[in-house]
């Protein structure tokens, strides 16, 4: 009874061995070493501890991966029934935490500011006067050096110049200027500068769902970016550009917006870059409106930009819905060699786990643009249906073939089967998918029987033309539209 019940005390849940089970490799390895390193670590329990964990990395599961042998191996002891393997596991959760901020802050991209910061603030508490002057020069240096005034410079300079501020106030013996109006121009720009990329978010968030935010400093904003202290600054520039594309879209801001973006190409971190291209790409619709050539051209050239500068990846991963997005810009602007050669190159920056799903897909529809609806079929039997957008994507794909084959009783059995399968899945799915796919496979099946029916007329036609040009959720909505135009 004792055996079965030492079997079954298993660890998986702990909260330290979730995180752990997160590491990548590399990252494991480091940690492994930081614990070895007696200036984090001096217990030589915990120590044993994660030796005995290597043993099952990185699932941290088996038969064996329980309290009961954890314990035996941290203490070298048999097993007992007391707190201490409780209390063992909390000593690693709170390294495991010191690890991570060592982490963090190894990769921040200010990670040298604030190491030089806290360099200088030692020198100055110890009297190494000598020592704080040099670090100071190494330090004024560094913001020189900064590629272009972003967020991230105004703040470390407003910290920089308030230090020097206190600084000099030791020794000014009251008198004149103590690098105020230094800190106070940095503290002004990374003001501003954080409200401007606050205000372009808020007008992005507008103009996809329904929500008004008040912006009360939206018109204060706009007036002081036209002092001569801030009109020169290029990174406030680009966002007060950004901010006038989305809160008035047209042609011109979006030109406006698109210039300086290239213009401060490998001037802004990536994560401002993503941003700003997510709200060139957002008003896209508004500016060129989504049936028109342009409309397509400008995000796939948005896209294309995008790629070439790491945008579309997360964690050195390309996201599904990102390479299939590419693929199917480029089916739009006719570009199949482009999208071939995407899918070719991309495809190891996928996920490992749903890999195969995506580039059958893809390639699906590059194959059934180009009206090889053989090899396309041939392409979507190979797609696992355990994902459920990727089975209605195929489903819906699969349809269309028939259409194209005109083999109308697969297609209309095909049909049926569309909508039984979306209804069953009605809880899984958001609403606008729900309709979107229940409306395309109901609407097909409608241009199936007029097509059938010898009795059909012109204004059967385009009463379903109508319908399908109002209704902006159906799938494949293009599709359908060019379908019915040629009856």
């Amino acid at each position: 009874m004792r055996e079965k019940w030492y079997r079954f005390n298993v660890m998986e849940d702990r909260k330290a061995i979730k995180v752990l089970r997160s590491l990548k490799p590399e990252e494991w390895k480091r940690f492994r070493q930081f614990v070895h390193s007696p200036y984090y670590n001096e217990s030589k329990i915990i120590l044993r501890l994660v030796q005995w964990l290597h043993k099952y990395y990185p699932e941290f599961t088996g038969r064996r991966f329980t309290e009961v042998y954890a314990y035996q191996a941290a203490f070298e002891t048999d097993y007992k029934e007391d707190s201490r393997i409780k209390k063992l596991f909390s000593s690693l959760y709170a390294l495991i935490e010191q690890f991570i901020t060592v982490e963090v802050l190894a990769g921040d991209k200010d990670a040298k500011f604030i190491h030089q910061m806290a360099q200088l603030r030692f020198h100055q508490d110890r009297k190494h006067n000598k020592l704080v002057q040099r670090k100071e020069k190494q330090l004024l240096q560094y913001l020189q050096d900064w590629p272009v005034k972003n967020h991230s410079w105004y703040e470390n300079q407003y910290q920089f110049q308030s230090w020097r501020a206190k600084y000099q106030s030791e020794f000014d013996n009251r008198q004149g200027d103590i690098n105020l109006e230094e800190s106070s121009n940095a503290l002004d720009k990374h003001y501003l500068l954080s409200k401007l990329m606050m205000l372009c978010l808020q007008s992005n968030r507008e103009s996809i769902v329904r929500i008004q935010y008040p912006k009360p400093m939206l018109q204060s904003v706009r007036q002081m970016l036209q002092h001569e202290n801030f009109s020169s600054e290029p990174a406030m520039q680009t966002y007060l550009a950004a901010l006038e594309l989305l809160d008035r879209p047209d042609h011109t801001r979006f030109q406006q917006l698109k210039l300086r973006l290239k213009e401060m190409k490998g001037r802004l971190e990536q994560e401002e870059l993503h941003a700003l291209y997510a709200y060139l790409s957002n008003t896209c619709k508004a500016v060129f409106g989504t049936a028109s050539p342009e409309y397509f051209q400008e995000r796939f050239e948005i896209e294309q930009r995008c790629l070439e500068n790491g945008l579309l990846y997360h964690n050195g991963k390309l996201l599904d819905q990102s390479f299939k997005n590419m693929v199917v810009l480029c089916i739009r602007n006719g570009e199949f060699e482009y999208a071939r050669n995407f899918v070719k190159n991309e495809a190891a920056n996928l996920k490992e786990n749903n890999r195969s799903n995506v580039v059958n897909l893809c390639n699906a529809l590059i194959s059934f643009n180009l009206s090889d609806f053989e090899t396309s079929q041939e392409l979507l039997a190979q797609v696992n249906h355990k994902d459920l957008y990727y089975a209605l994507s195929a489903k819906r794909l699969q349809a269309m073939i028939y259409f194209e084959k005109q083999e109308w009783s697969a297609l209309e059995s095909l049909c049926g089967a569309l909508k039984v399968y979306v209804h069953r899945r009605k809880e899984k799915l958001p609403a606008s998918s729900f309709e979107g796919n229940a409306q395309f496979a109901t609407l097909l099946l409608r241009l199936l029987k007029l097509k059938q029916d010898p009795d059909s007329s012109s204004l059967d036609f385009d009463a379903l033309m109508k319908q399908i040009s109002e209704n902006k959720s159906i799938s494949e909505r293009t599709w359908l539209s060019k379908k019915l135009l040629q009856n």
